[in-house]
């Protein structure tokens, strides 16, 4: 898939890796739709993109995330990506984070059986699983306090691997234990 051009829906734009995912395909030419919880920083990353369509959701919301879908749908004509900017601890869970890793490890199993449902219908799927990256994520506990969280990656590295990995048919991008962006393709 060639970004150019590309109608993608960024859900989780209004986080530090989210903007990132919205700014880095709009400098190579996608036309992305953001969506986000809060409205405040829905309305500042819109601003720095101006004419980009903009929903608010909330990921724990199965309506709310159909609606945003159907507002990209409508608002770009089709959609030729999703890229979801929220959870990061599948791979490697935290303590005092059970829950929430274990959501992320459901999602990524999900994702592996979609990719082999679709295969046969062109529709490709990349999996992002980035471990923790330096976004400000350990500081943002959705509720209670957050456990201490290791020394993060360099998000801007993973917005690029991710951003690239459509064009070379990659299945899923993740980090390794010091942060560099590993991106895997499927065996032929």
């Amino acid at each position: 898939m060639d970004i150019n051009g590309a109608r993608v829906l960024v859900a989780g734009a209004t986080g530090a890796l989210g903007a990132a995912l919205t700014a880095e395909p709009v400098r190579q030419g996608a036309r992305p739709a953001i969506a986000g919880r809060d409205r405040s920083r829905l309305s500042r990353i819109s601003g720095a993109h101006p004419g980009v369509p903009t929903v608010l959701f909330d990921a724990y919301d199965p309506a709310s995330c159909a609606r945003a879908a159907g507002v990209a749908v409508g608002e770009l004509g089709g959609l030729d990506a999703v890229v979801t900017a929220f959870g990061t601890v599948a791979e490697r869970p935290q303590p005092g984070m059970a829950d929430y890793s274990a959501s992320k490890a459901a999602l990524g199993a999900w994702l592996d059986a979609v990719r082999r449902e679709a295969r046969g219908s062109g529709i490709r799927v990349l999996d992002n699983r980035p471990g923790h990256l330096n976004t400000g994520f350990a500081d943002r506990a959705v509720t209670s306090t957050a456990p201490p969280m290791p020394p993060g990656g360099d998000p801007d590295r993973l917005v690029g691997a991710v951003v690239t990995a459509p064009a070379t048919d990659a299945e899923r991008v993740r980090t390794a234990p010091d942060g560099e962006p590993v991106v895997e393709r499927r065996a032929r």
